[in-house]
């Protein structure tokens, strides 16, 4: 499900067969607690989906004047799944993993453009940092349109928050990852920085 940028913790959408709509979440419910925590905004269930261990998701909504609860059983790998690109804190994590860059999957549209299959990995870099640790990716050779190609073995499609979860949970100390990029047609090799 998505929520309202400009309302408190308002659902705007919920994807048809989604985990959301099969535990009966609906647009214009407002969520007011996640697990006993009070929701003011989407930053509140972020910190309740942040402590969530294996417990199921306990949701406390208003719908039409009525307080309802809703329990939403997430799967175990749950958190690689999430797509947090939009998320306020993604910069300080953009500067840890992958040194500054903003990562985008490129269309199967913008795949067929650059000769590249639809099911590799084929992250475009939208940014890359200038300044202090967010400038890691730079000082390692890349530059903004590099296409990342391959990391650490990986090479299969993957988004910049799949990406990032998987690196984390394979490497949670600082390194160097070999890298494959695409750049003006030609792939060149670089190290990917985790500091």
């Amino acid at each position: 499900f998505e929520l309202s940028h400009n309302h408190r913790a308002t659902i705007t959408s919920v994807q048809p067969d989604s985990l959301a709509a099969k535990a009966g979440l609906r647009p214009r419910d407002e969520i007011l607690t996640a697990n006993s925590t009070p929701i003011i905004s989407p930053a509140d269930l972020s910190w309740a989906l942040h402590l969530l261990q294996k417990e199921p998701l306990e949701l406390t909504i208003l719908r039409a004047g009525s307080k309802i609860g809703i329990t939403l059983k997430l799967p175990e790998d749950w958190r690689l799944g999430t797509d947090i690109s939009r998320r306020v804190g993604t910069w300080p994590m953009r500067a840890w993993i992958g040194g500054g860059m903003k990562l985008r999957d490129l269309t199967d549209q913008e795949r067929r453009e650059k000769n590249l299959s639809t099911d590799q990995l084929a992250l475009l870099a939208e940014h890359v940092g200038q300044y202090n640790d967010h400038a890691a990716a730079k000082r390692n050779g890349f530059q903004k349109g590099d296409i990342l190609l391959q990391i650490d073995n990986l090479d299969t499609r993957l988004s910049e928050s799949k990406l990032f979860a998987l690196l984390l949970q394979k490497h949670p100390k600082p390194t160097g990852l070999k890298a494959t990029i695409l750049r003006n047609g030609k792939k060149l090799p670089l190290t990917f920085p985790i500091q």
